[in-house]
């Protein structure tokens, strides 16, 4: 009998046992050793080269040898018993590594047959991820193929809700679009993400985490990473403006948080980031006839980061979690365009006038947002009737001659240059005064100055105090984020006061803290500021309480708020150093000067970076490591260059410490030390005690 015959009895036999739910009356079920014995023997005869001798004439016959092999195999991966399913798995990888040179084209058919059945969670996993570990070996030929078939399959994958399926393909999808993403044009990449937004406000973390990771994804990898951002940037803000309704609606809001924070990031950003380089401008041949990509612009930035600061306000605390940990990314790495702005005395962007109106006018409202930085105004004696639902929007409007100004507008948009001014005159052409629900107009220019609603003669701010009446006072965005953060989390607005832990939750304190330290990092004369409540109708006459006292939780009991204070102190520094060209002193008296306040000491500093690294905890001492190493060339290289010998002197200290990590940020430090400057300090502070004994004798 020949090998293809006896692979053929044996898969013939063993179909029977592939469920046992399905096994014939009266045969005995297999045994644990019999299944274990049966999978070795079907890999053995399916990789012997003496079947593909036999079959070389005969390739259907393989090809379905090999078919059914790999479906018993699969099959095995969901039994019962986990040694089964070890071995079937183990057993899956045999063969794959020994068809690799001969058949590999066929068993990526085959897996991909698999995940067109959509069977049990544990079988599609593992031809799901093994099918992605093998697509890069697909024809260049084959992949268009594969592209056509492959997203309706992932549409009804990404609809799956076990957590095994969510975290397989947050893996895998890197993988598969990195290979297929290429092939996949426009109309392609927005049927992948349709559902994946869908998702985005389901309840469940592990669905939220997996669609927001997807999205990216797509995006990342599609032909034009940065057009599909902008859209999908538009996209999350169009899903938590749509009014007051969804205003309590906790999981939506995490769901676009966790998406914005993988969005706005300089994967998909790169050209909008400081010393990167823009892909499309390459100058390869094929890109020089391409119209320019729809990019992110400054206005939907400045949506973005207003949203964060409002969902800091948010009842819910994992929404505040989330807005902190997205924010504390943002001012870390901020785009070009958003970080010139953080610094830039102006208005702040309103993004709650959005939460105050109603589903089709927030929309209207939001596109006339994101073309320009455009004016929205409200009829007084209509704001009240829209807001409570009496005026139906939806009658006032066409919506079938909506939804074709806005395709019409979305085809140009893609055949132009798509910046701010320009789509700002295409919405205008397209939603002239007729097309807007009754009491709304058109802004009458693209830079009509500040965004405001007009509400019975008042703005946004008799909904918002803390919008408009103590920002004020500042006028530069950044500083506004410091004192919303202080005020909410940290200071309780009396001179040395903290807000205590049992109504803010420590990792609260935690990220908001980080959040300053990094806001410190772009503009480091917000430290030298007050506090300001955030209501109208908070007592103003008692002394505000300065920001610098967030410096007193280094003596709080728990480590990360400690190091958090360390690191902003070395922002503060490193910033400062920067700004004040080497000169801290002058800087920090023209900033106090500015705030009217008292001017930041060097050597106290230097002194509370000195006994965060004597810290107790080892975390703290190697955030304090991390925050010496952002800022202790430019000190050396300043006019108060002595005082970092202080810091020296401290950090060989801490050659004997227990945590590993901290001696590897002590030699990094060590290693990118200018010895030759350290010399000529040390020179200058030997010289100093001298020169003071012999100025005392000329005295005397």
């Amino acid at each position: 009998m020949s090998s293809a015959e006896k692979l053929a009895k044996l898969l013939e036999s063993s179909r029977d046992y592939i469920d046992d739910g399905d096994r014939p009356d009266g045969q005995p079920q297999r045994s644990k050793k019999e299944q274990m014995s049966l999978c070795h023997n079907v890999v053995d005869m399916v990789c012997s080269p003496q079947l593909r001798v036999e079959t070389f004439k005969n390739l259907t016959e393989f090809n379905r040898l090999l078919g059914l092999s790999m479906e018993l195999l699969l099959h095995t991966c969901e039994h019962a018993d986990t040694d089964i399913r070890l071995v079937g798995d183990e057993c899956l990888n045999r063969l794959i590594k020994g068809l690799m040179d001969s058949a590999i084209g066929r068993v990526i058919v085959e897996l991909f047959k698999e995940l067109r059945r959509n069977s049990s969670a544990r079988t599609l996993k593992a031809a799901l991820s093994r099918f992605a570990d093998l697509c890069h070996l697909v024809r260049v030929q084959k992949c268009r193929q594969y592209v056509q078939g492959i997203i309706p399959v992932l549409a009804q994958v990404l609809q799956r809700d076990e957590e095994t399926i969510q975290d397989c393909l947050s893996s895998t999808m890197p993988k598969l679009l990195l290979v297929f993403g290429r092939f996949m044009n426009d109309k392609d990449i927005k049927n992948l993400m349709t559902i994946p937004l869908a998702r985005l406000s389901s309840p469940s973390a592990s669905v939220r985490r997996m669609a927001s990771s997807v999205l990216a994804t797509v995006c990342q990898y599609s032909r034009k990473p940065k057009h599909f951002s902008a859209l999908l940037v538009q996209r999350l803000m169009t899903m938590v403006f749509p009014g007051p309704a969804m205003a309590t609606e906790g999981s939506l809001y995490l769901g676009v948080l966790m998406c914005l924070r993988h969005v706005l990031g300089p994967n998909l950003l790169g050209g909008n980031y400081e010393g990167s380089e823009n892909s499309s401008d390459s100058g390869l041949i094929h890109d020089r006839g391409r119209p320019k990509e729809l990019e992110v612009s400054q206005s939907e930035l400045e949506l973005a980061f207003s949203l964060l600061l409002y969902c800091s306000q948010h009842s819910d605390h994992n929404v505040v979690t989330a807005s902190l940990e997205t924010l504390q990314q943002l001012l870390r790495q901020p785009p070009l365009l958003l970080r010139k702005w953080l610094v830039s005395p102006g208005p702040l962007m309103g993004a709650n006038e959005a939460f105050l109106l109603s589903d089709v006018a927030s929309q209207l409202a939001l596109a006339c947002r994101l073309s320009a930085t455009a004016g929205l105004v409200v009829a007084p004696s209509e704001f009240g009737l829209i807001a409570s639902g009496a005026i139906d929007l939806n009658a006032s409007l066409d919506s079938n001659a909506l939804s074709d100004s806005f395709a019409d507008l979305a085809l140009e948009s893609e055949e132009t240059d798509s910046g701010p001014v320009a789509r700002a005159e295409n919405l205008d052409s397209h939603l002239g005064a007729s097309s807007f629900p009754i009491g709304l107009q058109p802004p009458p220019s693209p830079g009509a100055g500040s965004a405001a609603v007009s509400l019975n003669g008042e703005t946004a701010s008799a909904y918002w105090p803390w919008q408009q009446n103590e920002y004020s006072r500042f006028r530069i965005p950044v500083v506004f984020a410091v004192n919303l953060l202080c005020s909410s989390f940290l200071l309780s607005g009396k001179r040395g006061g903290l807000i205590d832990d049992r109504k803010v939750r420590i990792s609260v304190k935690s990220l908001a803290l980080a959040c300053v330290g990094a806001a410190v990092n772009l503009w480091p004369a917000s430290l030298q500021g007050h506090v300001y409540p955030l209501s109208s109708a908070s007592n103003m006459e008692v002394e505000p309480q300065p920001f610098r006292d967030i410096l007193l939780f280094m003596h709080h009991s728990d480590q990360q708020l400690r190091g958090n204070v360390m690191l902003a102190v070395g922002y503060l520094l490193q910033a400062a150093l920067a700004i004040g060209r080497g000169d801290f002193s002058s800087w920090s008296l023209e900033a106090s000067r500015c705030w009217e306040t008292e001017p930041f000491l060097l050597n106290n500093l230097v002194e509370i970076i000195c006994n965060g690294l004597k810290d107790s905890s080892s975390m703290a001492s190697r955030m304090a490591c991390i925050a010496v190493r952002s800022f202790l060339p430019a000190l050396m290289d300043s006019q108060q260059a002595l005082e970092s010998l202080q810091l020296l002197q401290t950090l060989l200290q801490l050659k004997s410490d227990t945590y590993w990590l901290v001696k590897a940020e002590v030699l990094d430090i060590f290693g990118t030390i200018n010895y030759q400057l350290l010399y000529f300090l040390e020179s200058i502070r030997r010289q100093q005690p001298t020169e003071v004994c012999l100025s005392m004798r000329s005295i005397q």
